[in-house]
């Protein structure tokens, strides 16, 4: 796993033609997580000005949408084709535009003030076409914040070889690994921030406590804030 800095003997998931064992056939409709970051995103649209956002990765589009749009004056989001029918009937105050980020392709070549990413990675065979198309969006002043999975704090050690149990992660990075695959691939990591995996809505509390579950977030997700190394 030299090539994406993660340790030795790690295995993924991925099939004998180097295929991702399993991926979205729909759309993820699960509101809940990776709101920390959405938050944080739109904190830094409301203190800094940003005029233009772009999300590689963006789902149904209700996060982009509710947390990011109303704080700019551009909001695109980017997503597999079927996610884009889905976004431009529901959000159609934001830019949708399809694309497959396992694919070395561009799909636009305006650049944005702030390029997220949330929980992406960890799904694409090759990551690094991810990235090179995040650097492709970017100009020398833009914010860029990526989120994946913490994979030390998510198994409770440094023992797991993987696969994920998610099936639909190809792998996963500790804090470490992270740091040097985005390092590597041009991007300088200015802090790299701890945050809950997902927020509960009253109406989730509500659900887990008639199911006799608990509705706890766990704080497993590692926020990237990154800018190109040429600044």
């Amino acid at each position: 796993m030299e090539k994406y800095f993660i340790k030795n003997g790690y295995v993924c998931n991925l099939d004998n033609e180097n295929n991702a064992i399993e991926q979205y056939a729909s759309i993820p409709l699960n509101n809940s997580y990776q709101i920390s970051c959405y938050k944080f995103a739109a904190k830094i649209a409301k203190e800094n000005n940003v005029n233009s956002c772009i999300e590689l990765g963006s789902g149904s589009g209700y996060k982009l949408n509710k947390f990011i749009a109303p704080h700019v004056a551009r909001a695109v989001g980017i997503d597999m084709p079927h996610s884009v029918v889905h976004c431009r009937k529901h959000y159609p105050k934001v830019e949708w535009v399809a694309d497959d980020f396992d694919k070395p392709e561009k799909c636009c070549g305006r650049k944005f003030d702030l390029i997220i990413s949330f929980d992406v990675i960890e799904h694409l065979v090759y990551p690094e076409r991810l990235l090179y198309k995040i650097k492709s969006y970017a100009h020398s002043n833009s914010t860029v914040l990526i989120s994946t999975p913490e994979r030390d704090l998510y198994y409770g050690g440094t023992n797991h070889m993987g696969p994920p149990f998610n099936k639909k992660h190809v792998r996963e990075w500790n804090k470490a690994e992270l740091d040097q695959l985005l390092t590597s691939n041009g991007f300088t990591v200015k802090s790299q921030i701890i945050l809950p995996d997902q927020e509960f809505s009253f109406r989730d509390r509500i659900w887990a406590f008639r199911n006799g579950e608990k509705a706890i977030a766990k704080r497993t997700c590692q926020l990237a804030v990154c800018v190109l190394n040429n600044q």
